[in-house]
């Protein structure tokens, strides 16, 4: 049976870190979600602000781990969050770093 990952987001809404760790053959499973869902690219997971802002912040994403700086990446966003998405599959049991801001 394929072992489903983690992430860890640890940030106030203007500021963090994402931890995104892959489990083998599945990504993070997102706290809204029953099942995990296979390693794909495409979305990875969503940050969503306590509070929302007034009009849609400017959101600034940094690698801090090799892994991270691979993987090449975008994100989407509205005024109450965003979400990550790979262009590329992600590695089994692999863990992705990254700092983030978003500036209204």
């Amino acid at each position: 049976m394929p072992i489903s990952g983690a992430y860890v987001v640890a940030s106030n809404d203007t500021a963090g870190t994402i931890t995104i760790t892959t489990g083998i053959n599945y990504i993070p499973t997102q706290p809204s979600q029953d099942t995990p869902y296979p390693l794909a690219a495409g979305e990875q997971m969503t940050v969503t602000f306590d509070e929302a802002f007034s009009t849609v912040p400017r959101i600034t994403l940094t690698p801090t781990s090799p892994e991270a700086a691979s993987m090449n990446y975008y994100i989407t966003k509205d005024t109450t969050s965003f979400t990550i998405h790979f262009t590329n599959t992600p590695t089994a049991s692999t863990t992705y770093s990254f700092d983030y801001q978003a500036i209204q």
